[in-house]
């Protein structure tokens, strides 16, 4: 077996982090100033376009159904309402994308694995939903609709119980010690956590949650982006010229 000296893998790491902003964020390599307005703009087109994709899915609104829909009012209201996949289009499809580059965007060294796996499953989830959404517009009609409409909510109930890991695994790598940032963070997994378990149970109460816990994961992935621009290496600081 070949092995590589931890100083030339440290070498070949530093001379590949010259040509490449990803690697020079991951793992803390002072950036060029070009590098760092890249990776800057990059990471807030991404979040912005998470936000902005949900925004434009809650203005035109989702299906306004309750778990115990049966088969014949779940069919009707996706067939009478084709803005239903525009909205699931936008926030379970689009969005799912800009996801897994959110968790990238946010990821620590000692974090990165856990943090884009949480992300990558996420977005999978949205994308089962969408699958779902899509077949119950332009599907053939089928007895079985309400059924499908159950596994799109508690797939919905898996994603959001994910994603307040996903808030906590992030946080955890970067971000202790903010207090507005911690508070925000536990506001948002909890609510995420809570409406989760309503969905994956069907249960409407809980399921209310959503309406704060969606704000909350929104004005979170704001501020942590924020907060992870703020703390990205310089190359001014290190003395690194252009």
């Amino acid at each position: 077996m070949v092995t590589v000296d931890q100083g030339v893998r440290s070498s070949l790491l530093l001379g590949i982090a010259k040509h490449s902003p990803f690697i020079q964020d991951l793992y803390g390599v002072p950036m060029t100033d070009r590098t760092s307005t890249w990776t800057t703009r990059m990471r807030w087109l991404v979040v912005v376009g998470y936000v902005v994709c949900w925004v434009i899915g809650l203005v035109v609104g989702g299906p306004p159904l309750t778990p115990d829909a049966d088969s014949a009012e779940v069919t009707d209201e996706f067939r009478d309402s084709p803005t239903h996949l525009i909205f699931a289009i936008f926030v379970h499809g689009i969005a799912a994308v800009l996801l897994v580059a959110l968790g990238r965007s946010l990821a620590s060294t000692s974090t990165s694995g856990g943090v884009i796996t949480f992300a990558a499953v996420a977005a999978i989830l949205s994308l089962v939903q969408l699958a779902g959404e899509i077949f119950l517009t332009i599907g053939p009609e089928i007895r079985l609709a309400s059924v499908v409409w159950q596994l799109i909510c508690r797939a919905d109930g898996v994603k959001m119980l994910v994603l307040a890991g996903l808030i906590v695994l992030v946080h955890g790598g970067h971000f202790r010690g903010r207090l507005t940032l911690t508070i925000v963070s536990a506001a948002a997994s909890i609510s995420l956590l809570l409406s989760g378990i309503g969905y994956l149970n069907l249960n409407a109460f809980l399921m209310e949650v959503t309406t704060a816990s969606l704000p909350l994961l929104l004005i979170w992935a704001l501020m942590a982006t924020a907060e992870r621009v703020s703390e990205m290496p310089s190359a001014k600081v290190a003395g690194i010229g252009r």
